[in-house]
């Protein structure tokens, strides 16, 4: 990277740059090959926490509603 890119950056986006993402949940340093990792609205998680977080919410709100079968 040109050190005059990096004049242009705020320190935040310096920082994130250069040190790993942390998840939201557990604090767990994220890696692409091993944690996973998947940006929500919350920030970033790895996949063991944002799997959990899906399951319970399809728990919560089912996807499809069983029909019941009209005639027999």
């Amino acid at each position: 990277m040109k050190p005059d890119a990096l004049r242009g950056m705020s320190k935040e986006d310096i920082l994130n740059r250069f040190q790993p993402n942390c998840c939201v949940q557990c604090n767990v340093v994220l890696h692409e090959t091993t944690t996973g990792n998947r940006r929500t609205a919350r920030g970033c998680m790895c996949s063991d926490c944002y799997y959990a977080e899906l399951g319970q919410e399809i728990e919560e709100h089912p996807i499809g509603i069983p029909r019941r079968r009209r005639g027999s």
